[in-house]
């Protein structure tokens, strides 16, 4: 990140870089920089993929960084939109003042978008695989607590698209 200078009584003042969803702040990379030799106009900063990565639950297909100095003066803002096929690799994104123009500083970035185990999207498993699978066509039994006992046979094979995870489609007598 190009960052504009700001110092308090000559020492110059780290940033925080928000993360939101427009309506709640879902992260904070807080003091940043402010490294930089003071006769320095702009401060790169850079940060480790450690120290930069960070993990966000959010449903929004916008998120906005706001860029901040450490006494919360706001510098710029940037929107991203999740769905933007270049979120997804290492792009450069300018940030804007409140006047919506240019703010001359960036970020440079990449938005990976890890599964939700709660609604992985299944895929199909290629009939070679499933004729390897020691559980394809199989008889099972499944007892539950309440002391009912169903029968079935496993008739298809899924896989996570992310994981890889298998699924065992079962076809019960019921």
């Amino acid at each position: 990140m190009d960052l504009p200078r700001k110092f308090n009584e000559g020492r110059p003042l780290r940033y925080n870089l928000v993360f939101t969803n427009g309506e709640y702040q879902l992260a904070v990379l807080s003091r940043l920089g402010g490294e930089a030799p003071s006769n320095i106009r702009k401060e790169t900063v850079e940060l480790s993929e450690q120290k930069g990565t960070i993990s966000l639950r959010t449903s929004s297909t916008v998120l906005m960084l706001q860029l901040e100095f450490e006494d919360g003066e706001k510098i710029a803002t940037c929107f991203l939109t999740r769905r933007d096929l270049r979120s997804a690799t290492l792009n450069s994104y300018c940030f804007e003042d409140e006047k919506r123009t240019s703010a001359n500083c960036g970020v440079t970035l990449a938005i990976s978008e890890l599964p939700d185990p709660d609604i992985e999207p299944l895929v199909s498993v290629s009939p070679e695989e499933k004729a390897q699978d020691e559980y394809m066509g199989r008889s099972v039994k499944s007892e539950y607590e309440d002391g009912e006992v169903y029968y079935g046979v496993v008739e298809d094979i899924r896989a996570g698209q992310f994981t890889g995870n298998r699924w065992y489609m079962i076809r019960h007598d019921d």
